[in-house]
């Protein structure tokens, strides 16, 4: 991935950031404001989740020869990825299998969705490991971001990535960076697109 990883830094310093405020009160159900993406609605975005938490829903049915679906919810916090797949298809044509919400107070967060993005993107060949999450380990981080060991803006947790249960993993996924980046835009938006990212 070194060969990318100028181009990757630059990508991720010059996407906006985003800060939106839940609607609902907390304990209650998420107002239309509050989704990120609605199950079977189209979205061109990528999420990365910097500071806050999503709740994620979604149908799991492990059985198959068993008509009974579950549903189950996750809550995804700071350097999660939602919605990776939406680099590798078509722009378009990514209609999402779960549902995702805001649930902290606030929530700041980069979204990538455009052919630059990918191009870059494809080049990355990070580690994963098994059960549909990607590892960036710490000497990456501050390789990237020169980082050092003490620096308490280096969140050095796990990657992982809310994907379409049961899809094959990519070598390929958004990359983490500190909300407060130089080169970043920051911008609040308490009311993003009614619905959904688009």
């Amino acid at each position: 991935y070194k060969e990318n990883m100028a181009d990757l830094q630059k990508l991720v310093r010059t996407s906006e950031v985003i800060t939106i405020t839940r609607k609902s009160p907390a304990g209650e159900k998420p107002a239309l404001e509050d989704f990120l993406y609605r199950q079977g609605k189209v979205s061109n975005t990528c999420t990365l989740i910097l500071s806050g938490e999503a709740e994620v829903s979604y149908e799991d049915q492990r059985d198959r020869d068993s008509p009974t679906v579950v549903r189950k919810v996750v809550t995804k916090g700071p350097w999660s990825t939602l919605a990776a797949e939406v680099l590798e298809v078509p722009e378009g044509t990514y209609v999402p299998d779960f549902t995702a919400s805001i649930v902290s107070e606030t929530l700041r967060y980069v979204r990538l969705a455009n052919d630059r993005s990918r191009k870059v993107l494809e080049g990355v060949d990070f580690s994963h490991s098994g059960g549909g999450r990607r590892k960036l380990g710490k000497q990456q981080y501050q390789s990237m971001y020169n980082l050092n060991s003490s620096s308490s803006t280096a969140p050095f947790r796990s990657l992982t990535t809310i994907r379409s249960p049961g899809k094959p993993l990519t070598p390929y996924t958004a990359t983490p960076r500190t909300a407060n980046s130089e080169g970043a835009s920051d911008k609040s938006s308490p009311n993003p697109q009614a619905g959904g990212l688009s």
